[in-house]
């Protein structure tokens, strides 16, 4: 655990659960370059959850999604928007 997570975890702030989101991809993810991210991220929505925006971090160990794929998203929520951590194909 890092020193940052510690004093957070001290100070009370309350990270959100992890979850677990089944679904099918609407649309292809579009992929959003973020001078956070060198990849750039992925963004993408399901079927199940039309309210929240998926976002994941690229890497070259990341798959091309297509539309309609069945997917199970292990993924932590805030403010509307799912920060993947990974993906099960569903």
């Amino acid at each position: 655990m890092g020193l940052g997570s510690l004093l957070k975890k001290i100070g009370g702030e309350k990270q959100p659960v992890e979850q677990i989101i089944e679904g099918c991809l609407v649309d292809a993810p579009a992929l959003v370059k973020d001078p956070a991210y060198q990849g750039g991220i992925y963004v993408f929505r399901l079927d199940s959850r039309p309210d929240l925006e998926f976002r994941q971090e690229r890497t070259f160990l990341t798959p091309e999604r297509k539309k309609g794929e069945r997917l199970k998203v292990h993924c932590q929520i805030r403010d509307g928007v799912a920060q993947v951590s990974w993906i099960e194909k569903g």
